[in-house]
């Protein structure tokens, strides 16, 4: 055993070779360590001893002298340069150990409190260094080795070493599940009627020309794009799109059974052109997909610099410590508001939508299609995420951190709650939650359950429905106000973060803005109640119940005043990058009417743009560019942290933080988003809303022949549509 830790001991000391005595101020890394997940980590104790195997294979690679030990020294983690920056994760040649036989590699996270001369208390250094190690080694084996050779070499009297965890690499990552191979044979049957509908669309449309007794070159022509305008009417029964083109599908009339409706509704070419096409319908208001598309990059572009901040910096005081405190970075620092775009995106198109049906059915809302509507169309998608999440995503990388990719406890055990979107309260923290980011369809499905208190009120009598919403309004506010004050929460993000990262600590309940503010809804349906407001002027003004006319000088005054208000909350913290604090008054106002403002900005832009004040930017924000990739916003919300997750902890080495790196990691990420969810919705959003309507049909309408394009049915209020 004690060949063993000398030879451990060697690759140690090969850490500190050339860096003479470790006498670093080290207190300011304070700010910068992150809570690292426990997950997949083996704790040391000082009851297991090192087992035999472990000793005699270290015996026997040490004796021997082979090619394999300078290796296992060549592969383990050296301190570099920057250790004073940040770079406090030595996680060596990952791949390098992996390539040769009998050797694995295995991270190590080390909990050290380093007292240094001139300093009167210890730091608390939450090291992480890889090592290379035999086969015949378990976690635990390394995780006492660790602790011993600490102790041995450079503990004494300058470093207390707190605890040690260790995670080995396996291949694969991890033994393949019965949720792997359920999940898999999923994707290979969606993938399979995806196939059959098309091919059932391209024989029905054969069929159609052969019964109307057309020649096989004419056949041939169609196949082409080259049939006339009589022979498509009769064989598609489609629609023309207004520039002349014709869209081919095949009709679905009487003599069509149900097995092929079934197969059409999955199939990849009529889904897919129904998510690219371009034609709106009059009523749409056109600048919507301008404004959900932008909104969404926002959101990832916030999530690319949290999740890279999330991995091992070489660089985290000089680099991402600086870069907080430029004011163009506020726009990251304060990209939350995105997700209060969609908010007040759904209350606009719930009020929009709803108000239409309410006129036509005198004031009834049907209230079970109301209900299951929404839920149908949104939860098969986020359903197959889960499946993606837990059973897919932990075997699509490797890497020295790939362990926190393993490892689904909360899914496990919380997934029930995703789907019933109550995921903002049960579980009671947003960090034990199936997929967090889920947090916002929770929040944007329980606004829903409680549109109709104030839609119905609104539609019988505007005073009562305003005079509800202002209520809610209000009591949002001071709900808001309060938790504030009696539990001292600061809006500040950098403090945020450090609150939450005291808060992952074990034994630790402190309440968390995160949990208490940020994720609950009687704290963020302001924009909601502005959005709803606003699609019900709109609706009224459609339909001439109210008429509005602005002049071009209020329209300029209008645009000032939404400048000012969005530019007040984007860049209003930038003084507390650079310490100037908030007073406790400052703070809770701007908590609490902040995203009351950002509603309003956004209100004043859409009715610009919708009523002829917009000029240049509504131009912009309804260019037909941004209508197919605004349906894609839905699936690209949900697919991107997945994306982000395998991205990021695949790298072997700690990542130099940059805005140009994280500006060309943004753009990759953004494109593969769009282009995972493009498939995610050919294969499960719009085929489960195809069978919603293929259903109805067959259980309300025998007689019916075709159903509407999806496009014509809004997903009201969520976040694609």
């Amino acid at each position: 055993m004690y060949r063993c830790v000398c030879l451990l001991a060697v690759t140690v000391l090969a850490v500190f070779v050339g860096h003479g005595e470790c006498v670093l101020p080290l207190s300011s890394l304070q700010d910068f360590h992150r809570q690292r997940s426990a997950l997949g980590l083996t704790k040391s104790n000082h009851t297991t001893p090192v087992s035999e195997a472990c000793t005699d294979a270290f015996l026997n690679l040490l004796l021997n002298e082979t090619g394999e030990l300078f290796t296992v020294i060549d592969a383990a983690g050296k301190l570099g340069s920057g250790f004073t920056d940040g770079n406090i994760a030595w996680l060596g040649a990952f791949d390098l150990c992996r390539s040769v036989p009998g050797l694995q590699y295995c991270y190590t996270v080390i909990d050290v409190n380093l007292k240094l001369p001139g300093s009167p208390n210890a730091s608390l250094i939450p090291l992480q260094w890889g090592l290379c190690t035999v086969d015949e080694c378990s976690d635990l084996d390394v995780a006492n080795s660790i602790q011993e050779i600490l102790n041995l070499t450079i503990g004494y009297q300058t470093m207390n070493v707190v605890s040690s965890a260790v995670h080995c690499a396996k291949d694969p990552p991890k033994p393949h599940s019965t949720g792997f191979y359920i999940t898999v044979t999923l994707c290979f049957v969606l993938a399979f009627l995806m196939l059959s509908g098309w091919c059932v669309d391209i024989y029905m449309r054969f069929a159609a020309k052969r019964k109307a007794g057309q020649s096989l070159a004419d056949r041939g022509d169609y196949l082409h794009d080259n049939s006339t305008a009589d022979d498509t009417k009769l064989i598609t029964g489609n629609r023309t799109e207004s520039n002349g083109t014709a869209v081919h599908f095949a009709s679905i009339s009487q003599d069509t059974n149900f097995f092929q409706e079934f197969l059409l509704c999955f199939a990849l070419n009529r889904n897919l052109a129904m998510i690219m096409k371009t034609t709106q319908p009059d009523k749409a208001i056109r600048c919507l997909h301008g404004i959900r598309f932008i909104s969404m990059t926002w959101v990832i572009l916030g999530h690319t610099f949290l999740w890279t901040s999330l991995f091992p910096l070489v660089n985290a005081r000089t680099g991402a410590s600086s870069i907080f405190q430029d004011f163009s970075f506020q726009v990251v620092n304060n990209a939350f508001f995105s997700v209060d775009t969609f908010f007040f995106l759904s209350g606009l198109l719930v009020a929009y939508l709803a108000m239409d049906t309410l006129e036509k059915t005198n004031g009834k809302l049907p209230w079970f299609k109301f209900y299951f509507h929404r839920y149908w169309r949104l939860t098969p998608t986020v359903a197959m995420t889960i499946l993606i999440w837990m059973f897919v995503q932990p075997w699509m990388g490797q890497g020295p951190l790939w362990h926190n990719m393993l490892h689904k406890p909360f899914c496990e055990k919380y997934w029930w709650s995703t789907l019933l979107y109550i995921n903002n309260f049960v579980p009671n923290t947003l960090t034990d939650e199936c997929i967090g980011w889920t947090w916002y369809l929770a929040n944007d499905w329980q606004f829903y359950v409680i549109s109709p208190l104030i839609l119905l009120p609104l539609f019988w009598s505007k005073v009562i429905g305003l005079v509800v919403a202002s209520v809610l309004l209000c009591a949002s506010f001071i709900t808001t106000g309060v938790l504030m004050h009696v539990y001292d929460f600061k809006v500040d993000f950098l403090q945020q973060a450090n609150d939450g990262a005291n808060a992952l600590q074990p034994g630790v309940t402190q309440p968390t803005y995160a949990d208490y503010i940020y994720v609950k809804p009687y704290c963020r349906i302001a924009p909601y109640l502005v959005g709803i407001a606003v699609g019900y002027l709109l609706q009224q003004i459609r339909t001439k119940k109210i008429q509005v006319q602005i002049s071009p000088i209020y329209g300029a005054l209008g645009w000032a005043v939404a400048t000012a208000m969005g530019m007040s909350v984007v860049y209003g913290l930038y003084g507390t990058a650079h310490g100037h604090e908030l007073t406790d008054a400052g703070n809770i106002m701007y908590a609490v009417f902040s995203r009351f403002a950002w509603g309003l900005a956004l209100a004043w832009v859409v009715f610009a743009c919708q009523y002829g004040l917009g000029g240049a930017i509504n131009d912009f924000l309804s260019w037909s560019f941004f209508v197919p990739l605004s349906r894609l916003t839905f699936t690209a919300y949900l697919l991107h942290p997945i994306i982000l997750d395998i991205f990021i902890f695949q790298n072997g080495t700690g990542i130099y933080f940059s805005t140009i790196q994280a500006a060309f990691n943004f753009v990759g990420v953004t494109g593969i988003a769009y282009g995972a969810g493009l498939a995610l919705s050919m294969a499960v959003e719009y085929p489960t809303a195809n069978l919603e309507k293929l259903f109805t049909k067959r259980l309300t309408c025998r007689s019916c022949t075709r159903p509407k394009d999806y496009d014509d049915v809004e997903v009201i209020g969520s976040v694609q549509r």
